[in-house]
């Protein structure tokens, strides 16, 4: 699920429970002490309810085990490594390219430097 549509599903699921939430209160003026009392647990129990729905969305571990939440986190992690580096590398000009090959290649040794030292290199350059 992408952002936008987490982000519309969080706002339907507190969108439902604010319109639940104020129905209870306005129609709690007209009820007995036991049946408001009734209602706050209702209440308690629908935020309780909306609350690990929108875990669920933004998440979607709900009832996975930590192993397999630990495997689905490194399939992420390669994806998204993997299609950030091909994002990078294809939005660089000739001039960019020929320049990265240049760096890779500038060893001592002939050999060249993996693209993840690079970026450490550089990530390293811009905190300081």
């Amino acid at each position: 699920m992408y952002a936008r549509e987490r982000l519309i599903a969080t706002i339907f699921i507190w969108f439902a429970v604010g319109s639940i939430g104020t129905m209870f209160v306005i129609n709690a003026f007209m009820m007995s002490e036991a049946a408001v009392i009734t209602i706050g647990v209702m209440t308690l129990v629908i935020a309780l309810a909306a609350l690990l729905a929108t875990r669920f969305v933004w998440n979607g571990t709900l009832g996975m085990t930590p192993q397999m939440m630990q495997q689905q986190a490194a399939e992420k992690g390669k994806r998204s490594s993997d299609t950030r580096v091909s994002r990078m590398l294809a939005g660089l000009t000739e001039d960019e390219l020929d320049d990265l090959r240049e760096r890779l290649m500038a060893q001592d040794d002939g050999e060249m430097t993996s693209l993840e030292a690079l970026m450490m290199e550089q990530n390293r350059r811009s905190r300081r």
